[in-house]
């Protein structure tokens, strides 16, 4: 209970954004095929790459930090 807790804990304080993206890129794979996949991955990772969260993910592996996320 308490290592299940501790990774509900870090799943939290992660970039929540890109997480629900890659939920609906694992729910959209069962449905579709390759070419539609590899196109809403594409969308998906250039809408990432406009949060603030991205460029904080950045900044934090340069900077040899754990990054703060705040879910934008």
């Amino acid at each position: 209970m308490d290592a299940a807790m501790e990774m509900a804990v870090d799943l939290a304080d992660g970039p929540s954004f890109a997480f629900a993206l890659g939920k609906q890129s694992l729910n959209h794979a069962l449905l579709g095929l390759l070419d539609s996949q590899l196109e809403f991955e594409r969308t998906a990772l250039l809408q990432v790459e406009k949060t603030e969260d991205y460029s904080e993910a950045l900044e934090a592996f340069f900077e040899k930090r754990k990054p703060l996320f705040k879910g934008r």
